[in-house]
């Protein structure tokens, strides 16, 4: 084992002493391939934690927050990545790097005034991925966001709007590789 494997060890038992979701939520198994992701997952339980006591009006303690986090943030994004095969379009990252990925660029629409969702965000990421010179994106790519979308919603027309968006200029992109 080299030093980045054990440093991502020590990092996913620091992660599960403080998230204590190894014993909320025994089941659940969360990979990461580069150090420092275990703290960014840290910070969104803990944010779903203070929107938790602001919602029920008390303190939540952090294994509580961590099972509401993993049953209903974490786990429905990542049941789409893996029904969907999303990590077939980047390989070497795992479903916990997608996830961050995903609520990165959620956050990203939300703050521009477009529309946001897990939806949005991985039809955003997907499209940023294979390039702004393509007229269309393709086939394959269209059959999964028509597969995971379904029929076009009220804040996602799929494929005229999108393919609209993806074939328009973006300034300041950097290749579309996930955060580091």
């Amino acid at each position: 084992m080299n030093a980045a494997a054990l440093l991502q060890a020590k990092e996913y038992v620091d992660f599960l002493e403080r998230s204590q979701l190894d014993r909320v939520r025994p089941q659940a198994s969360i990979a990461v391939s580069r150090l420092g992701r275990y703290d960014r997952i840290f910070e969104d339980i803990l944010g779903h934690r203070y929107f938790m006591g602001l919602q029920q009006y008390r303190e939540v303690a952090v294994a509580e927050a961590s099972a509401s986090w993993y049953d209903n943030v974490y786990k429905p994004i990542a049941d789409l990545i893996r029904e969907y095969d999303i990590l077939s379009h980047f390989p070497g990252r795992t479903e916990a790097d997608l996830y961050l990925w995903v609520t990165a660029r959620w956050l990203e629409l939300s703050r521009t005034q477009k529309p946001a969702g897990p939806a949005e965000a991985i039809a955003d990421i997907l499209f940023e991925t294979e390039g702004t010179a393509a007229t269309a994106p393709s086939p394959q790519v269209l059959a999964v966001l028509k597969r995971w979308l379904g029929p076009p919603r009220r804040v996602i027309e799929l494929p005229a709007r999108l393919i609209r968006r993806a074939t328009a200029p973006r300034p300041g992109l950097d290749g579309g590789s996930p955060p580091a």
